[in-house]
């Protein structure tokens, strides 16, 4: 059985998800694909735009 000393001190699945979130080349490569998706939705934004009104 474990006790609490060693299940406190293993770092926990968020403990880890933050740790992972806070590398330079993690957060860049979730920027980079944070800026595309932003703007691809504003391409299609200005493209259905721009049909409305040629329509």
């Amino acid at each position: 059985m474990k006790s609490n000393i060693e299940s406190s001190t293993r770092p926990t699945l968020a403990d880890r998800f933050i740790s992972y979130l806070l590398e330079p080349a993690n957060r860049a490569r979730i920027f980079k694909w944070a800026w595309l998706t932003s703007m691809a939705m504003m391409v299609l934004g200005f493209m259905i735009i721009v049909y409305l009104i040629l329509s």
